[in-house]
């Protein structure tokens, strides 16, 4: 089965935003100026309070002009941009992410932020219930002792073209909905870091209260957060249905 796109950028106002301050960390890498433009108005327009970047290449005269309004508005802050070819290696670039996230999360407490959210640049986060902000969602879980806040990660299909302007939000997108369908059983997360004690990157867009990014597979002492079933590491994980 599949559902429509429910809102376009013509239906988003700016939302007044109250509650916690929500950071998301993104890698990215030759990231189109179109897409980078959207992906920043969506969650920025929809609460989002900063967004810390790690930029891999070189970054062109229009991703360079993407950036700048939000970065003068101290709305994204560039953590890490290298020149250089970095290896595409599966492990290298896991590698590469899990110690961006460690600083993301050092930076986003540093500045007063409650969750931070990893996702990809090709991924949004959006509210079921298209009135409510990023913000929402994340309230209930103020002081939480949940660590990983969980959101299910479904793929959104459209048409194929060679050129748009609304990489994620044109009309004719729709989402997938079969089981079979969902993308990366595992989902995507958010760090809660107003919870007692420590949060650490556990894998790719997964957190824990165990600093295991490193550590071989130790499924009796940690739980278990890559499984087929999901998140399923109860001392630190919560789904949260209210977005995807």
């Amino acid at each position: 089965s599949r559902s429509r796109f429910p809102v376009s950028n013509e239906d988003i106002g700016v939302q007044q935003v109250n509650g916690p301050f929500v950071a998301v960390a993104t890698c990215t890498k030759g990231c189109a100026a179109s897409r980078l433009r959207e992906w920043l108005f969506w969650h920025l327009t929809k609460g989002v309070r900063l967004v810390l970047l790690r930029w891999e290449g070189a970054m062109n005269s229009e991703q360079r002009a993407v950036l700048q309004g939000p970065r003068a508005k101290g709305e994204v802050v560039l953590l890490n941009q290298t020149q250089g070819a970095a290896s595409a290696g599966f492990g290298r670039v896991m590698t590469r992410q899990i110690r961006f996230v460690h600083s993301a999360i050092s930076v986003a407490r540093s500045r007063g932020c409650h969750f931070l959210l990893h996702l990809d640049d090709d991924e949004l986060l959006f509210p079921l219930d298209p009135c409510r902000s990023i913000p929402d969602i994340f309230q209930r879980h103020i002081s939480s002792p949940k660590r990983c806040i969980h959101f299910a990660n479904l793929e959104a299909v459209f048409a194929f073209c060679q050129d748009t302007e609304r990489p994620l939000s044109r009309p004719s997108t729709i989402f997938r909905l079969d089981k079979c369908a969902v993308l990366y059983v595992n989902g995507k997360s958010a760090a809660n870091l107003t919870c007692q004690g420590q949060v650490f990157a556990s894998g790719v867009h997964r957190f824990c209260c165990y600093d295991r990014s490193f550590e071989a597979a130790d499924i009796p002492k940690y739980g278990a957060h890559d499984e087929s079933s999901g998140c399923n590491h109860p001392l630190c994980c919560e789904e949260e249905r209210s977005a995807i």
